[in-house]
């Protein structure tokens, strides 16, 4: 799901149990594509443990750029509580 905040974008999603034993025990990367934005351009993020639940991992996007800065001008402007996938 989403949280916007007014320093970025936090998304949390679950993950599989085969990815919690082969991956990274503490994070990793994911690519993030939203379509909403750019159907062609993919940005690449770290992956945190939530240290709550272990089989969800988050994501924090700031506004830093414009992709970025788009993104979260555009989770503020939509509802956002919905699952990602």
């Amino acid at each position: 799901n989403f949280q916007v905040l007014p320093s970025g974008v936090h998304l949390t999603m679950q993950v599989s149990d085969r990815f919690q034993r082969s991956g990274p025990q503490q994070g990793g990367y994911c690519y993030v594509c939203f379509p909403w934005i750019d159907r062609r351009q993919w940005h690449a993020f770290s992956l945190f443990e939530n240290p709550l639940n272990p089989s969800q991992r988050q994501i924090f996007i700031a506004p830093s750029g414009d992709w970025t800065k788009a993104v979260l001008e555009s989770c503020m402007a939509r509802n956002t509580n919905r699952p990602i996938w």
